[in-house]
């Protein structure tokens, strides 16, 4: 910064504590006067508070009494003769609602319905001049796109140039200012303006000399003449401030509740859900776009959150049963091996820490020197007797989930968290709200999902027996989409037999790991392990597997209801919908006519990207959908029963913050368009309503061929079955032809 950038930021601050300290002086002096006072009551009072612990009862001046005394002040609480003090209030509401106080209302009301009535003539005026104005840009003009008028080019220039200048020297200005004494300074004398320090000094005194008095009229005497300070500060403020401080203050408020709402009621609620209420297989069932891939990979990001939660709980546990063991070390050595590759799964962890005791049972210096024989090696938790090698075997098993990098999500699409990993070379921690975060589309705040390879779910034929990440199962929040495609169904894989030398869905085995997935990553009795898939029906899947899902939702829009956290936002949104309106109205009728820029257009078009970003931000900041999940029950035939219904909250500033891509098959299903020929405005069209002969062979329809060839479709020549479209295939052939997988795209 420029030293004559910096004597003028000095300048400008000298003149903003000048213009407080003056207006202070000339305004209300009597503020001063009354911090005197509050420091005569606030040293009075402890000065009660001090004899009455040395054995003598002395009571202090009452505040309104020495606020009284102030020349000038302006007074709103006169001293009362408290005695009578309830019937003055009587008194005063007896007055208050007389007749001559009501029409003396009702006048100040038709006074101020008059002032509504001349501006919002005034305001139709303008609106109609306005609306003539504007609408002279809607002739039709032959200019180009990229030329612009003389007073937008002018325009232009004054807000690239010296309004840039103006933001960016305020901007840097703020920026100084706030960290300076100036700053502190000006704080103080708006403080006293307002009678703050006052207020702090007279209550600080109360609590102390209350407690020793037990005088309430002095606790009543005391609040009157705070009162009275705060009012007499806010009524010296001009109305159109006071109006905008009143604003400022219920937005932050309502602000302030929509954060508790959210973080406080929603996020938990949400991680209870998915906690409590969701099986080992969880199935969610939905229409297309009925936003069951939405809930699925929102679940799958709180188990994520829950699943580090509650390993870092077995091994906070674990700690507290053996508070002298050194677990830093170990954990160390978890990390140092787990780079090494000498230790790449959850049993392995739990293998060095049986072989850590066995060596250390007799060598406490292999134990990190902890002495077995002398310190603590058992805890009883009042039913069970834990050893110290079950707690070291549940804390490296547990660590072994917490401390990886990257989430515990493996998916065949792609899942994004947003869960920060502190490290700082010691204990790892996770920030896992992401609400209080600015943006959540930050890569380096960010990690995806690890790509879900089945062959590691499946317990029997693997696709691929040489894939080297067969045995990579374990500890994970597996979720699949379309997983009735995967896996089929009765009828769909007739093709299969369990006999086949190749994997498919009936000797894979598959359901095995989800009616086993309890056992496979069991930590203390907490289960590290939930596959949840989403499917359009039940009769996608094989019966066998709808009834082996703990849980199985269903997704309709019909049961999601938007709402918003930020409560009397209504107003703002108004204004704001009918000034995007009015740019929606000039924007499509000006560039039905014309291409050319003006400065009208530019305007317009600016104030409705304005209002656009307010209302989007707002939006997608504190609304939410409150989402009814009935739960079902399958019997064996894979029918499903609806039961109660389950809460589930999904957070648009979260879940929808570039979570994952709900057309994840949309670039394998286009595979073949870069090389195509042909676009979809390449078809003929109709040439009447009648479709022609050569029109419906165009089509390539089934139904076409049938009726062209009947024989073809129901003919009865043994072991040869004819495809639809003609040609031929013996049974059996093809059995293996349509992937492991079982499905078909």
């Amino acid at each position: 910064m420029s030293k004559l950038r910096k004597f003028g930021f000095h300048v400008v601050a000298l003149l903003i504590i000048v213009g407080l300290i003056v207006f202070l002086a000339f305004n209300q002096m009597w503020m001063i006067d009354r911090l005197v006072s509050s420091g005569y009551v606030f040293g009075m009072k402890f000065r009660s508070v001090f004899l009455f612990y040395c054995g003598t009862d002395e009571k202090a001046p009452y505040l309104l009494e020495t606020i009284n005394d102030i020349e000038n002040y302006p007074i709103l609480f006169r001293n009362f003769d408290w005695e009578s003090l309830g019937e003055s209030i009587g008194q005063y509401f007896r007055i208050l609602f007389s007749a001559p106080n009501a029409l003396s209302w009702l006048l100040d009301f038709s006074d101020f319905m008059m002032l509504v009535t001349r501006a919002l003539m005034i305001l139709a005026m303008v609106a109609l001049v306005i609306f003539c104005v504007v609408s002279t840009y809607f002739n039709e003009s032959h200019k180009a796109w990229m030329e612009k008028t003389r007073s937008l080019q002018r325009f232009q220039r004054f807000e690239n140039g010296p309004w840039a200048s103006i933001k960016r020297w305020f901007a840097e200005y703020w920026a100084w200012w706030k960290k300076g004494w100036y700053f502190k300074i000006a704080v103080i004398l708006v403080a006293v303006l307002l009678g703050l320090p006052m207020v702090a000094l007279d209550l600080i005194a109360e609590y102390f000399y209350f407690f020793t008095s037990f005088d309430f009229l002095a606790l009543l005497d005391t609040l009157l003449g705070d009162v009275a300070t705060i009012l007499v500060g806010w009524f010296t403020i001009p109305k159109p401030l006071r109006v905008l401080i009143l604003f400022i203050l219920f937005r932050v408020l309502t602000l302030w509740r929509a954060r508790r709402l959210i973080e406080g009621k929603l996020m938990p609620a949400n991680e209870a859900m998915v906690d409590n209420d969701t099986g080992v297989f969880t199935l969610i069932l939905g229409k297309m776009r009925g936003g069951k891939t939405t809930l699925a990979a929102s679940m799958a990001r709180i188990l994520n959150t829950v699943y580090h939660k509650n390993a870092f709980e077995n091994m906070d546990r674990c700690a507290m049963m053996f508070p002298d063991f050194p677990w830093m070390p170990f954990e160390r050595d978890i990390v140092r091996l787990a780079g090494k590759r000498r230790i790449v799964n959850m049993d392995q962890a739990a293998a060095f820490a049986m072989r850590v005791y066995g060596v250390g049972e007799h060598k406490p210096v292999a134990l990190y020197g902890y002495d077995v024989g002398s310190q603590r090696n058992y805890f009883i938790d009042g039913a069970n007797r834990i050893n110290l090698l079950e707690a070291l075997m549940i804390y490296a098993e547990s660590y072994w989930v917490y401390f990886h990098a990257g989430n515990l999500i493996s998916s065949n699409f792609p899942i994004r968290t947003d869960d920060l990993r502190l490290d700082k070379g010691h204990l790892v921690l996770y920030d896992s709200n992401a609400f209080r975060r600015k943006v959540l589309d930050q890569p380096k705040d960010s990690s995806l999902s690890h790509i879900l390879v089945f062959d590691m779910l499946r317990l029997g034929k693997k696709k691929d027996p040489c894939n080297v990440y067969r045995d990579c199962s374990g500890p994970m929040i597996a979720v699949a989409t379309e997983f009735g495609k995967e896996q089929g169904n009765m009828v769909s894989n007739t093709a299969y037999s369990a006999k086949d030398e190749g994997a498919n869905p009936k000797n894979d085995l598959l359901d095995y790991s989800l009616k086993l997935g309890g056992h496979l990553a069991n930590i203390w009795h907490t289960n590290f392990f939930k596959f949840i898939a989403d499917e359009q029906r039940s009769g996608s899947l094989t019966s066998n597997l709808v009834t082996v899902a703990q849980s199985i939702f269903t997704a309709d829009r019909a049961n999601q209801k938007e709402k918003m956290a930020l409560h009397g936002f209504e107003l703002e949104s108004a204004i704001l919908d009918a000034l995007r309106g009015f740019r929606d109205w000039f924007y499509k009728k000006y560039r039905h006519v014309r291409e050319d820029n003006t400065l009208p257009f530019y305007l317009i078009n600016k104030l409705g990207a304005f209002c656009y970003s307010i209302e989007t931000k707002i939006y997608m900041r504190y609304g939410y959908k409150e989402v009814k999940l009935p739960m079902c029950t399958a019997d064996t035939s894979g029918n499903l029963t609806e039961g109660e219904s389950k809460k589930f909250y999904v957070i648009n500033f979260i879940d929808y913050a570039s979570r994952f891509e709900s057309a994840c098959m949309k670039d394998f299903l286009n595979s073949r368009k870069p090389k195509a020929d042909h676009g979809f405005f390449d078809i003929p069209t109709y040439e009447r309503l009648m479709p022609t002969k050569s029109e419906w062979d165009m089509q390539g329809s089934y139904l076409v061929t049938d009726l062209e060839n009947p024989e073809l479709k129901f003919s009865t020549t043994p072991k040869v079955t004819r495809r639809r479209d003609g040609s031929r295939r013996r049974n059996g052939a093809d059995r293996s032809s349509q992937g492991s997988g079982g499905g078909v795209l």
